[in-house]
């Protein structure tokens, strides 16, 4: 494997399609990370975070911090067997929590990369703010919210720290309403853009 794609999401923007779109994917020099969960967010933020046994996920099902260090090495073991296929160049890893990590947690991740010869490239779809808090808002009221939340896009904070820790160029920004128009679906978008 000579390198990582990160695709980090952002909420709204077609995430659960992608991942789906990609679960079990293998061409001749590409393959998706071959986690359990079809969204990376949960193995890769258990095994970066250092607050992870404050991770909503594990506290929502009752982990004590002994499972959660278990489940920590069961998907570092994971991920270094994806990253030592010497059949395909590529990995893909796609979760869009993976923005919300801390910037030190970014830095241990791109550096876990880094320290194992991976070039780490990184990808996001963003969506105007004002398209982005009308779709927040409809999920809420489908979720039955009878107040709404501050919705805000956090894009500096979710992107910034990636932009530090690759090299110019290493990180595509794209928007999801254009990909959309151009490509119809945006799986197809994210298809299109992963190869350049």
């Amino acid at each position: 494997m000579k390198e990582v794609l990160l695709h980090v999401g952002i909420h709204k923007t077609g995430s659960s399609a992608i991942q789906e779109s990609m679960r079990g994917y293998t061409d001749p020099t590409t393959r998706y990370a071959s986690f359990p969960e079809v969204n990376h967010s949960i193995p890769m933020i258990t095994i970066f975070s250092a607050d992870r046994v404050n991770f909503r996920g594990w506290r929502k099902i009752g982990l004590s911090p002994a499972e959660i260090e278990q489940k920590r090495l069961e998907y570092l073991a994971i991920l270094e067997q994806d990253l030592a296929d010497p059949e395909h160049d590529r990995l893909i890893i796609s979760g869009e929590d993976l923005s919300t990590l801390s910037a030190a947690d970014k830095e241990a991740l791109l550096s876990f990369f880094a320290a194992r010869g991976m070039q780490t490239r990184v990808f996001a779809f963003t969506r105007d703010p004002q398209d982005f808090a009308a779709s927040a808002i409809q999920e809420h009221i489908k979720g039955g919210a009878t107040s709404l939340p501050s919705i805000s896009t956090r894009y500096r904070f979710r992107l910034e720290d990636f932009r530090k820790g690759v090299p110019e160029g290493h990180i595509v920004v794209k928007d999801f309403k254009s990909a959309l128009s151009d490509f119809g679906d945006i799986s197809l978008g994210f298809a299109h853009y992963r190869k350049r």
